[in-house]
């Protein structure tokens, strides 16, 4: 029988209950496109990439910037079974951008969601963002 899914997530940084939510996936998708993220202003912005393969995969990660030529992207492997996290801050300066993540090994799957904070963890977001195959 169908489900329906959500991701929940509580915290207290301290100064109050804080949470943010997304609907769950049904399936692995190949491409995903994230909204914007940011790196300044005092937001943190990380992009969670899970492999619910049985063996490693390759994925590209793009920043796209909202400025010409700013765009930042690099490769990585992430084992089986597991997630990665990248925080966007590590790969970019101060700034905005949205996120585009690509499977690159053929025949496979991954899921993928961005998650930003802001207000010293006081607040944040999450977004599964679009998807294709």
């Amino acid at each position: 029988r169908p489900i329906v899914a959500e991701r929940s997530m509580y915290w207290n940084n301290g100064t109050g209950e804080a949470c943010h939510d997304s609907i769950g996936l049904a399936q692995a998708h190949t491409t995903f496109c994230l909204p914007d993220g940011q790196t300044s202003q005092g937001r943190q912005t990380f992009t969670l990439v899970q492999n619910p393969n049985a063996g490693a995969v390759s994925v590209r990660v793009t920043y796209m910037t909202d400025y010409s030529g700013g765009n930042v992207t690099f490769d990585d492997q992430v084992p089986a079974n597991s997630r990665r996290t990248y925080d966007m801050s590590k790969a970019m300066g101060p700034g905005r951008a949205s996120v585009l993540v690509q499977c690159l090994t053929t025949g496979k799957k991954i899921m993928v969601e961005r998650s930003m904070y802001w207000n010293n963890k006081g607040a944040g977001t999450e977004s599964i963002g679009g998807y294709s195959d």
